[in-house]
């Protein structure tokens, strides 16, 4: 996987990753308001990394990353271990807050791996407390009596089967937005991610 610095050239790339790029870059320039600071930037006909640390993937599939560009550090190794420093006292993560063997361990892993880590320690401090419910209002024609009887389509239902009742009531459910929300979130993740510890 390709490793880049913040403010770096972008090279190694084949050159239709290039030209993906280059097309995103071009793009994503400016909002709507005109205060974007991109992502990638063209510089003298060339890509450079903007002032983002993260994760990118091309439409072909190609991931990579980019690590803050730290003076002090060398090797990719111990620049990733830097960042996980960083991220660790973000206040926005402090329910996912790494040790330190954490740290240690996951400074091997590509950064969108670190990223989903982050996003599954926070999932499962939700999921303790439970997932968020609510009562949906359900109408069907079931072989018990639940809620109340909606008399006029259960006549208009089963003058011929008296077996079934159709009613209305409310059901206290998981099945809401959110929840399906971090569903499709979890099922886009899995393919994508390679080492999640």
């Amino acid at each position: 996987m390709p490793v880049f610095r913040e403010h770096e050239r972008l090279s190694g790339l084949d050159d239709t990753e290039y030209a993906d790029l280059k097309d995103f870059a071009l793009a994503n320039q400016t909002d709507q308001q005109g205060k974007y600071r991109p992502v990638l930037t063209l510089r003298n006909g060339r890509l450079h990394t903007g002032n983002y640390v993260g994760v990118i993937e091309t439409r072909r599939g190609t991931v990579f990353e980019i690590l803050p560009k730290v003076d002090f550090v060398d090797d990719e190794v111990r620049t990733r271990r830097v960042f996980l420093e960083m991220l660790r006292t973000y206040r926005g993560l402090r329910a996912a807050q790494f040790n330190e063997t954490s740290i240690a361990a996951l400074r091997h892993f590509n950064m969108l791996d670190v990223f989903v880590r982050l996003f599954l320690i926070n999932l499962a401090l939700l999921t303790q407390r439970g997932l968020a419910r609510h009562y949906n209002s359900v109408e069907d024609n079931l072989p018990r009596l639940r809620g109340r009887i909606r008399f006029r389509e259960h006549i208009r239902r089963n003058v011929a089967n008296r077996a079934r009742f159709y009613v209305a009531f409310d059901e206290f459910t998981a099945d809401r937005p959110v929840n399906r929300l971090i569903h499709s979130a979890i099922h886009k993740l899995r393919p994508i991610t390679t080492a999640v510890p």
